[in-house]
């Protein structure tokens, strides 16, 4: 759900903002431009924001984890597409590969990465 300041909700807030320091910052004015079939495909809603209190709060011990086999968004510095090789908890030892780049430009630094060491190594 993504939610943006409207002059009347605001407004509303505005008094409840200062008592706890959060008045004064940029809310922005253009909202977030998405178009129909990207709202769709992610399953992105607007909603008119409203103020509530919290009735309640329930503290339980515990943790999250999510099952081994879900799903997982993994980022890199690179355009292209990784492909982990291991499972989550899988027992690896020393030099078993655990994942695999495929990128022009990951082949592309590599490349140059390989003829710096060559020129480093006949220099000296």
């Amino acid at each position: 759900m993504l939610l943006r300041c409207q002059e009347s909700t605001h407004q509303k807030s505005e008094i409840l903002f200062r008592q706890f320091g959060h008045a004064g910052h940029d809310h922005g004015s253009q909202g977030v431009a998405l178009i129909a079939s990207v709202r769709e495909n992610l399953g992105i809603t607007f909603v008119k924001s409203e103020y509530r209190v919290v009735q309640g709060l329930l503290r339980v011990p515990g943790r999250f984890e999510s099952e081994p086999s879900a799903r997982r968004a993994y980022q890199v510095p690179l355009a292209g597409r990784v492909e982990v090789l291991v499972k989550p908890y899988q027992r690896v030892v020393g030099g078993d590969p655990l994942y695999r780049v495929a990128s022009a430009e990951w082949t592309s630094l590599q490349r140059e990465l390989a003829e710096a060491s060559v020129a480093a190594s006949l220099a000296g």
